[in-house]
């Protein structure tokens, strides 16, 4: 569970590795048929969330075990993209087990030789059916850069603004511990709403909000959007500009985009996020309009 940075063994989807070459490696996943938080799409579908936070791990044991990034290392994602292909993506009722190919294209090195940014890429394979790709580009930091990067700036805890969160409906969720949003205030406007006792997305202490849940909460942003119904995307792109701070208000603010993102019968939204005036978060999800999502 360290190698992917879990405490959980319920949360933790990458169980093994091995290397194929230089910068080629093969992770063992496995996908549990039921999960409290990222629930079945369609009922019997997975979660494409599921499915990045699976490569996200790959990406982080690799790292650990075949780079040798020592363990205590912060891992800060900045760009990622996702694709899904839900016809392979059934829930059986056993767990089912998946091979990730990591290739690891770029490797920038700092002045001592260790491993500073990353370029990863992901082939995700279900019985030999490819299932998912994806891209994403990570860097490194060691335990005393990052004090000094954070000197002043966060301190973990809860981050609830005094207002009520949205009806779990409204965001395609069943359980109202889950959602992550609250009224903007303005039209297609979020705020967000992070409880750090949430096991799935806080597995040890954060001084900030860390990029999977804003990915999630864009995936609800854009469900209160897109509606009615849940939204589950096939693809999607975000960039992670700064840290997203605790203690300040985060706006998500959404719009419905379709020409050069979206191909076929396709709903596309984008879902910027702001905290004090500045961007942080910029993300564009599209998913088939009939897809729903029993979570």
């Amino acid at each position: 569970m360290a190698l992917v940075h879990r405490t959980r063994a319920e949360d933790t989807f990458a169980i093994g590795w091995s290397q194929l070459g230089e910068r080629h490696f093969s992770v063992q996943a496995r996908l549990p048929s039921k999960h409290p938080f990222f629930s079945p799409a369609d009922g019997d579908t997975y979660d494409p969330l599921l499915l990045v936070e699976t490569m996200r791990q790959a990406s982080i044991m690799v790292s650990h075990a075949g780079l040798a990034v020592p363990l205590g290392y912060h891992f800060m994602l900045s760009d990622l993209e996702f694709t899904c292909r839900p016809q392979y993506l059934g829930v059986d009722a056993e767990a089912a087990d998946m091979d990730v190919e990591v290739f690891l294209p770029e490797i920038a090195t700092n002045k001592s030789g260790q491993p500073s940014r990353l370029t990863c890429h992901w082939i995700m394979r279900r019985a030999g059916w490819v299932v998912a790709t994806g891209v994403g580009q990570t860097r490194f930091t060691s335990p005393s850069v990052y004090r000094r990067l954070r000197a002043g700036r966060g301190a973990s805890g809860v981050s609830v603004p005094p207002v009520p969160r949205l009806a779990p409906y409204r965001v395609g969720r069943s359980r109202a511990q889950d959602v992550l949003l609250c009224e903007g205030g303005e039209r297609n406007e979020w705020l967000l709403s992070v409880d750090t006792t949430l096991p799935t997305l806080f597995q040890h202490p954060n001084d900030h909000v860390p990029g999977m849940v804003l990915l999630e909460a864009a995936r609800q942003a854009a469900t209160a959007t897109a509606g009615p119904g849940p939204y589950v995307p096939s693809s999607g792109s975000a960039t992670f500009r700064q840290y997203a701070e605790f203690g300040a208000p985060f706006r998500l603010r959404t719009e419905i985009v379709r020409k050069g993102v979206c191909a076929g019968d396709r709903t596309g939204v984008r879902v910027v996020g702001h905290q004090s005036g500045e961007p942080v978060f910029d993300c564009v999800l599209a998913a088939p309009v009939y897809a729903t999502l029993a979570g």
